[in-house]
Protein backbone atom coordinates (compact mmCIF):
# COMPACT_ATOMS: atom_id res chain seq x y z
CA UNK A 1 0.00 0.00 0.00
CA UNK A 2 1.38 3.42 -0.68
CA UNK A 3 0.54 7.28 -1.66
CA UNK A 4 3.15 10.08 -2.23
CA UNK A 5 3.89 13.06 0.08
CA UNK A 6 1.90 15.37 -2.70
CA UNK A 7 -0.98 13.53 -2.07
CA UNK A 8 -0.63 13.25 1.94
CA UNK A 9 -0.09 17.25 1.88
CA UNK A 10 -3.75 17.56 0.19
CA UNK A 11 -5.18 16.15 3.31
CA UNK A 12 -3.17 18.72 5.70
CA UNK A 13 -1.04 17.28 8.22
CA UNK A 14 -0.50 18.73 11.17
CA UNK A 15 2.85 20.74 11.05
CA UNK A 16 5.11 19.43 13.42
CA UNK A 17 4.38 15.88 12.23
CA UNK A 18 4.66 16.69 8.87
CA UNK A 19 8.11 18.28 9.19
CA UNK A 20 9.54 15.31 11.31
CA UNK A 21 8.50 12.94 8.07
CA UNK A 22 9.87 15.03 5.76
CA UNK A 23 13.49 15.09 8.04
CA UNK A 24 12.89 11.16 8.53
CA UNK A 25 12.44 10.34 4.54
CA UNK A 26 15.48 12.97 4.41
CA UNK A 27 13.90 15.98 2.29
CA UNK A 28 12.46 19.47 2.24
CA UNK A 29 9.60 19.11 0.22
CA UNK A 30 6.81 17.36 -0.84
CA UNK A 31 6.59 15.03 -4.07
CA UNK A 32 5.57 12.32 -6.05
CA UNK A 33 7.36 9.57 -5.49
CA UNK A 34 5.97 6.40 -4.04
CA UNK A 35 6.02 6.31 0.17
CA UNK A 36 5.21 2.84 0.91
CA UNK A 37 2.69 3.13 4.23
CA UNK A 38 5.07 0.49 5.74
CA UNK A 39 8.08 3.16 5.64
CA UNK A 40 5.37 5.54 7.03
CA UNK A 41 4.80 3.26 10.03
CA UNK A 42 8.64 2.55 10.32
CA UNK A 43 9.74 5.93 10.38
CA UNK A 44 6.60 8.18 12.11
CA UNK A 45 5.05 5.26 13.86
CA UNK A 46 1.27 3.93 14.25
CA UNK A 47 -0.63 7.37 14.34
CA UNK A 48 0.60 8.88 11.39
CA UNK A 49 0.75 5.46 8.77
CA UNK A 50 -3.29 5.16 10.18
CA UNK A 51 -3.42 8.27 9.66
CA UNK A 52 -1.71 8.04 5.78
CA UNK A 53 -4.29 5.28 5.12
CA UNK A 54 -6.76 8.47 3.65
CA UNK A 55 -4.07 9.02 0.83
CA UNK A 56 -3.39 5.66 -0.64
CA UNK A 57 -4.83 4.77 -4.18
CA UNK A 58 -5.21 0.75 -2.95
CA UNK A 59 -5.81 -1.01 0.05
CA UNK A 60 -9.67 -0.81 0.40
CA UNK A 61 -9.71 -4.10 1.49
CA UNK A 62 -7.08 -4.65 3.99
CA UNK A 63 -7.91 -0.77 5.46
CA UNK A 64 -12.06 -2.68 5.59
CA UNK A 65 -10.85 -5.95 7.10
CA UNK A 66 -8.55 -3.35 9.86
CA UNK A 67 -11.79 -1.69 10.77
CA UNK A 68 -14.17 -4.73 11.09
CA UNK A 69 -10.93 -6.48 13.37
CA UNK A 70 -11.42 -2.89 15.75
CA UNK A 71 -15.46 -3.50 15.43
CA UNK A 72 -15.15 -6.98 16.59
CA UNK A 73 -12.74 -6.50 19.07
CA UNK A 74 -15.28 -4.17 21.06
CA UNK A 75 -18.59 -5.68 19.81
CA UNK A 76 -18.71 -8.26 22.86
CA UNK A 77 -18.39 -5.31 25.18
CA UNK A 78 -22.00 -4.02 24.16
CA UNK A 79 -25.20 -5.30 24.96
CA UNK A 80 -27.66 -3.01 23.93
CA UNK A 81 -29.76 -4.86 21.55
CA UNK A 82 -29.61 -1.74 18.89
CA UNK A 83 -26.31 -1.22 19.00
CA UNK A 84 -25.61 -5.08 18.53
CA UNK A 85 -27.59 -4.92 15.14
CA UNK A 86 -25.48 -1.52 14.62
CA UNK A 87 -22.61 -3.83 14.90
CA UNK A 88 -23.83 -6.55 12.77
CA UNK A 89 -25.13 -3.70 9.67
CA UNK A 90 -22.12 -1.97 10.29
CA UNK A 91 -19.88 -5.19 9.92
CA UNK A 92 -22.18 -6.24 6.96
CA UNK A 93 -21.26 -2.87 5.36
CA UNK A 94 -17.62 -3.12 5.97
CA UNK A 95 -17.30 -6.73 4.30
CA UNK A 96 -19.24 -5.15 0.88
CA UNK A 97 -22.49 -7.04 1.88
CA UNK A 98 -24.80 -4.11 2.90
CA UNK A 99 -24.99 -1.00 1.39
CA UNK A 100 -24.60 2.74 2.75
CA UNK A 101 -28.95 2.86 1.88
CA UNK A 102 -28.78 -0.41 4.59
CA UNK A 103 -27.35 1.73 6.69
CA UNK A 104 -29.18 4.59 6.82
CA UNK A 105 -32.26 2.50 6.73
CA UNK A 106 -31.49 1.33 10.09
CA UNK A 107 -30.79 4.86 11.21
CA UNK A 108 -34.16 5.64 9.84
CA UNK A 109 -35.95 2.60 12.13
CA UNK A 110 -34.19 4.70 15.49
CA UNK A 111 -36.36 6.89 17.29
CA UNK A 112 -35.03 10.36 18.09
CA UNK A 113 -34.65 8.92 21.53
CA UNK A 114 -32.74 5.89 20.21
CA UNK A 115 -30.51 7.83 17.85
CA UNK A 116 -29.73 10.20 20.95
CA UNK A 117 -28.95 7.41 23.66
CA UNK A 118 -26.86 4.82 21.32
CA UNK A 119 -24.51 7.90 19.92
CA UNK A 120 -24.29 9.78 23.55
CA UNK A 121 -24.18 6.63 26.00
CA UNK A 122 -22.47 4.31 23.61
CA UNK A 123 -19.24 5.66 22.40
CA UNK A 124 -18.48 2.84 19.81
CA UNK A 125 -21.82 3.24 17.72
CA UNK A 126 -20.66 7.00 17.20
CA UNK A 127 -17.72 5.12 16.08
CA UNK A 128 -19.84 2.85 13.74
CA UNK A 129 -22.11 5.12 12.69
CA UNK A 130 -18.44 7.58 11.13
CA UNK A 131 -16.65 4.33 9.65
CA UNK A 132 -19.08 3.85 6.92
CA UNK A 133 -19.06 7.42 5.89
CA UNK A 134 -15.58 7.14 3.95
CA UNK A 135 -13.15 4.55 5.76
CA UNK A 136 -9.65 6.00 4.44
CA UNK A 137 -10.78 9.07 6.23
CA UNK A 138 -12.07 7.78 9.21
CA UNK A 139 -10.40 4.74 10.35
CA UNK A 140 -8.34 6.57 12.46
CA UNK A 141 -11.56 7.47 14.44
CA UNK A 142 -12.02 3.89 13.97
CA UNK A 143 -9.14 2.94 16.15
CA UNK A 144 -9.56 5.48 18.87
CA UNK A 145 -12.71 4.74 20.01
CA UNK A 146 -12.17 0.94 19.94
CA UNK A 147 -9.11 1.85 22.36
CA UNK A 148 -11.26 4.06 24.49
CA UNK A 149 -14.41 1.11 24.36
CA UNK A 150 -12.66 -1.33 25.37
CA UNK A 151 -10.63 0.41 27.73
CA UNK A 152 -13.67 2.29 29.43
CA UNK A 153 -15.14 -0.79 30.52
CA UNK A 154 -12.18 -1.20 32.89
CA UNK A 155 -11.16 0.13 36.57
CA UNK A 156 -9.68 3.73 36.36
CA UNK A 157 -6.42 2.47 38.12
CA UNK A 158 -5.85 -0.58 35.08
CA UNK A 159 -6.83 1.81 32.52
CA UNK A 160 -3.49 3.07 31.22
CA UNK A 161 -2.32 -0.28 31.12
CA UNK A 162 -5.37 -1.78 30.04
CA UNK A 163 -4.98 1.56 26.88
CA UNK A 164 -1.72 0.33 26.15
CA UNK A 165 -2.59 -3.15 25.60
CA UNK A 166 -5.61 -2.19 23.51
CA UNK A 167 -2.90 -0.06 21.34
CA UNK A 168 -0.60 -2.44 21.10
CA UNK A 169 -3.38 -5.00 19.99
CA UNK A 170 -4.19 -2.82 16.97
CA UNK A 171 -0.33 -1.82 15.88
CA UNK A 172 -0.06 -5.92 15.99
CA UNK A 173 -2.94 -6.31 13.60
CA UNK A 174 -2.47 -3.06 11.56
CA UNK A 175 1.23 -4.77 11.10
CA UNK A 176 -0.51 -8.47 10.41
CA UNK A 177 -3.49 -7.39 7.69
CA UNK A 178 -0.47 -4.72 5.51
CA UNK A 179 2.13 -7.29 5.95
CA UNK A 180 4.31 -5.00 8.04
Amino acid sequence: MQTTLNKLREHRPCTDRWAEMLRNLGKTSADDEPLLIRTIFQLNGFDDAIWALRAVENGEVEIREYAIWCVERISSLVTHPKALTMFNVAKEYLQGNYTYDDIEYFNYTLSDDERTDLYTNIPSCAMINTCVTDIRKTIETVVKCSIDAETGMVALENQSTERELARTARIEEFQRILGI
